[in-house]
């Protein structure tokens, strides 16, 4: 009962979304940072700061937000079947671990783009 099989077609289904979800959040983050490094920023966040009370660096919040959660959906997309089986033989459940695996990629790949979207929706015009 604990090990539920599914159809040869849905299978690959969770990795295929997990490995999009990832490789698009990479592509966002890349196009971020070059973007940083090419342009000057905006009046609203000099020097890449935001315009809060303490002045968050966006380069900070790309090197400690968005890297460290890159790093583990990376690792897990990379690692799929093994990551995937060892989590089955700890978690005894009805849920199978590759649509729960999926779910925190995609998850986390959304979580990752925060810098990015406090850039567009707090230092561009779309802010005001």
């Amino acid at each position: 009962m604990w090990n539920m099989r599914f159809p040869n077609s849905a299978a690959g289904c969770p990795v295929n979304l997990a490995r999009t979800a990832v490789a698009s959040s990479a592509m966002l983050s890349l196009i971020m940072t070059a973007t940083m490094l090419t342009f000057d920023p905006p009046d609203r966040c000099p020097q890449w700061h935001l315009p809060d009370a303490s002045g968050t660096s966006l380069w900070l919040l790309l090197v400690l937000w968005t890297v460290p959660i890159m790093a583990f959906n990376g690792f897990i997309v990379a690692r799929w079947r093994w990551v995937e089986r060892v989590a089955a033989e700890r978690a005894r459940q009805a849920v199978p671990v590759s649509y729960v695996l999926a779910r925190m990629c995609v998850l986390g790949s959304l979580i990752s783009q925060l810098p990015l979207f406090l850039l567009i929706f707090r230092c561009t015009e779309l802010s005001r």
